[in-house]
């Protein structure tokens, strides 16, 4: 299978090394995407769940989601950092951005319809309301806001993610 897997895709590869041991597929350059899909030059493009079935949706095409997730790759998505330099410099900085980010997403998962409309008013993408929407369920699924606090953190989790990069011949102990 060719599979075009974009930068950073490394979640996708140990799911991928540690359910197929065969590895019989080809990664190709991350082009086009979606469209790259859609006119069968791949078999299988890595995607954000809150983007690409949406179009898949609208335009009414099956489509099959394998997420890493279901077979118990819960690895953590978009995280904050910053450099030792600004953390010891900048403490007081730190701590409020961190804090106002932790802000923004509790009130966004709250206020779902009044922030896309601020985003609609504010931020024109060409995004229409249809998939804001969809993009925030999706994000709330993944974010899991009533269960899991925005921003929380478990050293096991951590220490699962590196052990699951490790048996993956991606990660090394210096």
């Amino acid at each position: 299978k060719r599979l075009m897997l974009e930068p950073g895709s490394n979640e996708l590869l140990t799911y991928l090394t540690r359910h197929n041991e065969r590895r019989d597929w080809v990664t190709v350059p991350y082009e086009r995407g979606l469209q790259a899909l859609l006119a069968g030059e791949v078999d299988a493009i890595s995607a954000y769940s809150s983007t690409e079935p949406f179009y898949l949706q609208q335009k009414g095409i099956p489509y099959r989601v394998f997420r890493p997730r279901t077979v118990g790759f819960d690895f953590y998505g978009d995280n904050l950092f910053t450099s030792e330099r600004e953390l010891i410099t900048r403490q007081d900085r730190v701590y409020a951005f961190q804090q106002a980010s932790l802000k923004g997403w509790r009130y966004a998962m709250d206020n779902p319809e009044e922030m896309i409309n601020l985003i609609m008013e504010q931020y024109p993408s060409g995004a229409g309301r249809d998939q804001l929407a969809f993009e925030a369920r999706e994000t709330r699924a993944l974010m899991q806001p009533d269960l899991v606090e925005p921003g929380y953190m478990q050293q096991e989790r951590w220490l699962q993610i590196a052990k699951t990069y490790l048996e993956a011949g991606m990660l090394q102990v210096l």
